[in-house]
């Protein structure tokens, strides 16, 4: 019997066992859901590295999915994933007012004739390196990012603050995920969330952590179908019989 299982946990897929020694728990939704054809997460080898595909959920409600190293922050895997467009468009807007506005002094021409192509080319990385960063700064300034936690009644949006600058392994780490993360980028601090949003640290105080919850899967159409045997990706809890209300709107 012990062999029989060994056997069945090695053919697990890598990734399922890098995400339980992660300690995530993935709350699965039906093969036939849209969430879970959304879900491309993954191993890559050569990285020895998860791609996690996230949900990201912008201050303006609209929904971006796409993937990101655990390797990376949140704040770079945002950029990447949501503002790219935005930090270009940036950019170019800002290159092309300080361009008319402060045109290079004649000194700096003279210089730039006597430097070497090499140092051109240096100068100009270095110029582009500042640049990207100031843009990315610039994009992030004043933004909260917030790990949705789906263990909580649909009434609530539990959300669990994360620092910007937090690797996307160290936020996930010990969390509970539906199918995948979604993460929730929001101009308000967690003490000023308006309602039906709630960070942890206040619903534990209102609710503690011991609050029953039925667990219901809506189905695409907005009908609950109530399944008999819930999974979860990283089992190192026994799961109720009925645990944990998924939302309708996480899974469509």
């Amino acid at each position: 019997m012990p062999a029989r299982q060994v056997r069945r946990d090695d053919a697990r897929p890598k990734v399922e066992v890098e995400i339980e020694q992660r300690g995530v728990q993935v709350i699965k939704a039906p093969k036939v859901f849209s969430r879970a054809k959304q879900n491309k997460t993954h191993w890559v080898g050569p990285q020895k590295s998860i791609m996690w595909t996230i949900e990201w959920v912008c201050s303006d409600a609209e929904k971006v999915v796409g993937s990101a190293l655990e390797s990376r922050t949140l704040g770079e895997a945002y950029i990447n994933i949501v503002g790219k467009k935005k930090i270009k468009r940036k950019r170019r807007l800002s290159q092309h007012d300080q361009t008319r506005a402060e045109p290079p002094p004649k000194v700096a021409k003279q210089e730039s004739h006597s430097s070497t192509k090499e140092e051109q080319v240096q100068h100009q990385h270095q110029h582009d390196a500042q640049t990207s960063s100031s843009g990315d700064e610039q994009l992030l300034a004043g933004m909260h990012f917030y790990l949705h936690d789906p263990r909580t009644p649909s009434k609530f949006r539990c959300l669990i603050p994360l620092p910007p600058g937090q690797t996307v392994r160290a936020a996930l780490e010990g969390q509970t995920v539906l199918e995948f993360p979604t993460i929730y980028i929001k101009s308000e601090s967690p003490d000023q969330l308006k309602e039906p949003f709630i960070a942890q640290e206040e619903y534990q105080k209102r609710h503690g952590d011991d609050i029953p919850v039925n667990l219901t899967v809506p189905l695409e159409d907005g009908q609950i179908d109530e399944p008999s045997e819930p999974s979860l990706a990283a089992a190192g809890e026994i799961v109720p019989e009925k645990v944990l209300e998924v939302l309708a709107r996480d899974l469509s």
